[in-house]
Formats: C-alpha cells, structure tokens, sequence
C-alpha cells in the first residue's frame, strides 16, 4: 500500500498556473513535505503540504498529496475532498480520479444503509453518493465528483445530482424513490438499466422487463450491466 501510493505521489497532477509554480515557498514547502512523505513522516508532510496550499490553494498537485496522506491516515472523507478538487482542477490526470475512487471505496465500506437514508433525507446527496458508492467507474467518478454539490443551481448539474441520488437509493431498495430521481436525470442506456432495476423493486415486473430488454439492445453483450438484466429478464443462459 505504502509503495503504491508513493508511486501515485510521484506521478501526482502537476499542473498549475505559472505564477503559482513560480512562487518560492509554496515549492520550498512542497519539497519539504515530500521528502518528509518519503521518510514516512506522515505528519510532517501533512503541516508541509497545508503551508504551500496557503500559497496556492488551487493547485492540484498539493491538492492530491494531501489526499493520499487523508487516505494513509485513514480519513477517507477528506481524501475523496481533495482527490476530487484535484480532477476538477487538472482533468487530464487520470491518478486524482483514481485516487478519488480509491477513497469512495474505503467510504462505502464502512457505511451502513442508515447512513445513506439519513444523508438522503438530510438532502446531502453529495454525502449519500460518496456513501453509496454509487460512482462505479472512473467517469461516473468524475459526474458524482462534478455535479453532486448540494448547493448546486445549474441545470445540467442538478441533472446529474438527481441521477446519482436515483442511484443511491437503488442500493437502499427504494425502487419507487429511486425511479422518480432517475427520471429527472440525465438519460442514457445505463439510466435504463437503473430504471428497470427500479421498476422490478417496485412490483412492476412488465415496466421492468421492458425496459431491461430495450437497454438489453443498447448496450454492448459484454458490458457488466448486461449481468444485472440477465436478473430482471430471467434469462440467465443467454450471453
């Protein structure tokens, strides 16, 4: 674990406007928390990393050491905070996003089905996507990263916030619940899967099968969902 992440450290987003990458004791300070990341000083590197972040508070690259640390010292919520802002700020770098769900994973391993309910009526749907863990890829990663703040008033955004809830409450079985949100969301060929999972939690098994099949035919054979429409088809011999 240690090996990975130093390797992950090294490799960590690097880009920044030139004025910041210009500013001498940001870089003082940054070189000092990685040669004490490297000594395994986990502490010092932190108070390292936080004094140059006073320095350039939107540089990724200090935004992503701060989250491996959070995420060796067992403070998942905050890795995924500032792994997540990193992808926002350098989205060529595919090592935040990695990192981010790396965090999301350590999040929903410990979250009970109580946690996610109570984020949800609370109206934390951030919280609840990072409970949930309902970013299963990389790119939706980046959606529940990007669109999910609770704060949110653009459109598109609000869009991808309610799909993520949608999903959220298909992990809690909430069928009924979970259709409504997925239905003002964005709309694609997964959305289907989600919404016939939806349907079947809910009774509807004809609306189910209905909309399994027609996301059946826009998705690749092999592409994972097809094992949970296999489910709500009962047709578990067919490829």
């Amino acid at each position: 674990m240690w090996l990975l992440l130093t390797l992950r450290l090294l490799c960590a987003p690097a880009s920044a406007p030139a004025a910041l990458l210009e500013d001498g004791p940001k870089l003082a300070t940054m070189a000092e928390g990685d040669a004490r990341f490297e000594a395994q000083d986990l502490s010092g590197a932190r108070r390292a990393y936080e004094a140059a972040l006073a320095y350039a508070p939107s540089s990724p690259a200090l935004l992503y050491r701060l989250a491996v640390i959070e995420l060796l010292q067992r403070r998942p919520r905050m890795a995924w905070r500032h792994a997540s802002a990193a992808a926002r700020l350098d989205p060529g770098n595919p090592s935040a996003l990695s990192l981010a769900a790396a965090a999301l994973s350590e999040i929903q391993a410990s979250a009970s089905p109580a946690q996610i309910q109570r984020a949800l009526e609370e109206g934390r749907v951030a919280s609840a996507a990072w409970l949930a863990q309902v970013a299963d890829t990389a790119e939706a990663t980046a959606e529940a990263t990007g669109a999910t703040s609770d704060a949110t008033t653009d459109a598109e955004a609000l869009k991808a916030r309610r799909r993520v809830e949608g999903r959220a409450r298909l992990r809690l079985g909430q069928g009924e619940a979970a259709a409504v949100a997925l239905r003002a969301g964005h709309h694609d060929a997964l959305t289907l899967v989600d919404l016939a999972e939806a349907a079947a939690l809910s009774g509807d098994l004809p609306r189910a099968r209905h909309l399994a099949a027609l996301a059946r035919a826009a998705l690749p054979s092999a592409h994972p969902s097809q094992d949970r429409l296999r489910v709500i088809l009962h047709d578990p011999a067919r490829p």
